[in-house]
């Protein structure tokens, strides 16, 4: 995956430190068997709707019960590193 960002991966030492470092990113890489259904269903619906001139993006907002809500974004992997070339 570092590779594939033009980086290396940092070192699994015990150190409290991402996966992978940009000069603009501090990645976490998490390699799971499979990934929910839904999350693969809200991207697939966003490339759907989206123009040539768009790119598709998913934001999960957890839910807040009165307090401020957490949010999270994902995009497709190919769109993060054309966004990653244009920084």
């Amino acid at each position: 995956m570092a590779r594939a960002l033009g980086t290396h991966r940092n070192a699994n030492n015990g150190e409290a430190r991402s996966d992978i470092d940009t000069e603009q990113w501090a990645i976490e890489h998490k390699l799971r068997k499979t990934i929910p259904l839904w999350l693969w269903n809200a991207m697939a619906q966003a490339v759907g709707a989206a123009t040539d001139a768009q790119r598709p993006l998913v934001i999960l907002t957890q839910s807040s019960r009165g307090r401020k809500a957490k949010r999270l974004v994902v995009m497709q992997f190919d769109d993060f590193v054309d966004l990653m070339a244009g920084l």
